[in-house]
């Protein structure tokens, strides 16, 4: 029941699901007169977030060790999109699409002297909420010999 006059219509954030995100508003205003019906339509979307970090692989397990650096402004690809790593080598890429995913390093975005131990990583996203903080692309300092 809603007064006659100004009102709102407010979504707590508690409210929204775990793994989900608004699509719309979640305030509305109304001016309600005596009898009226209101709908208020909240979309919401589920969070598809792949993220992890670009690093030197100095015992060369593809795993990220404390001790092993992040490499920074490294881009890595998917379906077009492009990000680029943090200053610790972290990267993040969401609002993914569904589906079986490549996420790619791009070389000649590599300092000089740096190889990819792989060159993609595959990543099946579901269509539901999705989140996957551990996907590592390791890299091998090469030595140049004189």
């Amino acid at each position: 029941r809603v007064p006659p006059g100004a009102n709102k219509i407010r979504i707590s954030f508690e409210s929204i699901p775990v793994g989900y995100r608004t699509e719309t508003a979640i305030e509305k205003k109304l001016d309600a007169a005596p009898g009226d019906v209101y709908h208020f339509d909240v979309i919401l979307t589920p969070l598809r977030i792949v993220s992890g970090y670009v690093f030197e692989d100095l015992n060369q397990n593809h795993a990220k060790e404390p001790d092993e650096p992040g490499i920074a402004r490294v881009e890595l690809t998917m379906d077009g999109r492009k990000v680029r790593t943090g200053k610790k080598g972290r990267y993040q890429l969401a609002d993914l699409e569904p589906g079986l995913r490549k996420i790619r390093i791009v070389q000649q975005s590599l300092p000089e002297g740096y190889t990819p131990l792989m060159e993609y990583q595959p990543v099946d996203v579901p269509a539901g909420p999705f989140q996957k903080t551990d996907l590592q692309f390791p890299l091998r300092k090469s030595f140049r010999k004189d």
